[in-house]
């Protein structure tokens, strides 16, 4: 890892999606606290929480045909560029919830486009042989981001204006920018065959994607998985809250706690797939997450007697677990995707896997209502065993390939 930071142009390319990256949950958490005060709508709050994600979701059958008829750094550079007029939008409308979650939508377009594009550009700036340790990098550096971001924003908010949030987040999308028209490699696009259309590119993405020997059984595991995620961190914030009862200092150390097994699980991924297939990381992993979501049953008690140390070990873990998750998925998906597919394939499967979050994210909302955060958790973890189970007979085309480059 630390010879691949030590890439002048993967630094590069580095330090622009950090930077962007970093404005993007500044943004995101400033808009959700604004919204939040402003309205004190629950549901507008959830609606905020989605409408970055939702376009990735609706439009990636579409982006992807794009991406890969487009010159790649053409489309990271424009995908920022439009993200900084947005967000300098959001300046006169700043008190206004229903146009700052509209804004926060269009913002999400232009995410769209530039999370595919970025991804299918790691293998061209690191090298296929480097693909593990580079989204290793990108996790633990996501999971960092994903602590400080709220951080810096409650910081900015308490000290400077929201006007200069929204510049600050502009900025950084601009140097992003820069950075990337830099790099010379990504200066290079697919060529479609003669006579390819957008339409028939879309239908025949989603063929290549679903009868792919090992992407199809990859996809079908993760499709389930990824609404169990996100019904558990839906509930997770809920659980500290109102049932934990934490207060704001606890609350913030058992985020970061969570964050810190993210990191941990992206840092130690690479090193566990030298030593055990994808296939094999994964099956445990599942495991690690289901019993962990399951142990959510007892720590009230051992809360009550011990203290809140169990709790904490519980955010560490369930982080843990769910970034050795995406470590081998991630990893498989780039290698076994052809060149010239993997523009389309990433955003397609993207918006399937963010559709499934979605979903995932709602229902955990509106259940834990009815049936209670402990008992969701449990029901999170019989299906993550379920699926385990599952896993075990479709692991086996995942097994055997596991090595394979795309």
């Amino acid at each position: 890892m630390l010879e691949l930071l030590q890439d002048k142009t993967y630094i590069r390319y580095w330090i622009a999606v950090v930077v962007s990256f970093l404005g993007d949950a500044i943004t995101l958490t400033s808009i959700v606290y604004l919204v939040g005060v402003q309205s004190g709508s629950v549901m507008l709050i959830s609606f905020a929480l989605l409408a970055q994600l939702l376009p990735s979701v609706l439009l990636g059958p579409l982006i992807g045909p794009l991406i890969d008829r487009w010159n790649r750094r053409t489309v990271l550079v424009a995908a920022d560029i439009y993200r900084l007029v947005i967000v300098l939008l959001m300046i006169p409308f700043q008190h206004s919830p229903l146009a700052l979650i509209g804004l926060l939508f269009l913002q999400g377009i232009g995410t769209g486009f530039f999370d595919p594009a970025r991804i299918a550009s790691v293998p061209t700036i690191a090298g296929a042989e480097r693909i593990p340790q580079a989204i290793a990098v990108f996790q633990s550096t996501a999971a960092v981001i994903r602590f400080s971001g709220p951080v810096f924003a409650g910081i900015m908010l308490s000290y400077v204006s929201v006007s200069a949030v929204f510049i600050y987040d502009s900025v950084s999308f601009l140097i992003s920018a820069l950075l990337l028209a830099s790099l010379k490699v990504l200066n290079t696009k697919a060529k479609p065959r003669p006579g390819s259309h957008l339409l028939t590119d879309m239908v025949e993405s989603m063929w290549t994607l679903f009868r792919h020997e090992m992407l199809r059984p990859l996809l079908l595991l993760l499709m389930p998985v990824m609404a169990v995620i996100g019904i558990l961190i839906t509930n997770f914030k809920e659980l500290m809250i109102h049932v934990f009862r934490l207060n704001s200092l606890q609350y913030g150390w058992a985020e970061a706690l969570f964050a810190l097994g993210l990191a941990t699980g992206a840092l130690f991924g690479p090193r566990l797939l030298r030593r055990y297939t994808p296939a094999g990381l994964m099956r445990s992993s599942l495991l690690v997450v289901a019993f962990a979501s399951m142990a959510a049953w007892i720590l009230p008690e051992l809360k009550g007697a011990v203290g809140l140390l169990p709790v904490f070990a519980w955010s560490l873990l369930l982080g843990f677990g769910e970034s050795l998750l995406h470590v081998p998925s991630a990893n498989l998906l780039l290698q076994q995707m052809p060149e010239e597919f993997r523009g389309r394939g990433i955003a397609l499967s993207n918006s399937i896997l963010n559709g499934c979050f979605a979903a995932g994210f709602l229902a955990g909302g509106g259940a834990s209502e009815a049936s209670g955060n402990i008992n969701f958790f449990i029901l999170a973890g019989v299906i993550l065993l379920f699926l385990f189970t599952f896993y075990r007979t479709a692991g086996a085309i995942l097994h055997s390939g596991s090595t394979a480059k795309g």
